[in-house]
């Protein structure tokens, strides 16, 4: 049984970021980086059920401003 690769989400607006998308917008840096910068308090994230996003103005405030 063939194995299925994961599926991309394509994510316009403000709409918070899934995390591949996030770490893909800020420049290609892995989950690890993203999840070191949440754990120092450098950027949100949030949570809706199970899953994990980073808040859209919150990619915008890095990718302007920098870490």
């Amino acid at each position: 049984m063939p194995i299925e690769a994961k599926k991309q989400i394509e994510v316009t607006g403000d709409a918070p970021r899934p995390l591949d998308n996030a770490c893909r917008e800020l420049g290609g840096i892995s989950k690890s980086h993203l999840y070191n910068l949440v754990n120092a308090g450098k950027l949100k994230l949030i949570r809706i059920g199970n899953r994990s996003f980073i808040p859209y103005p919150e990619i915008q405030r890095i990718q302007e401003d920098g870490i």
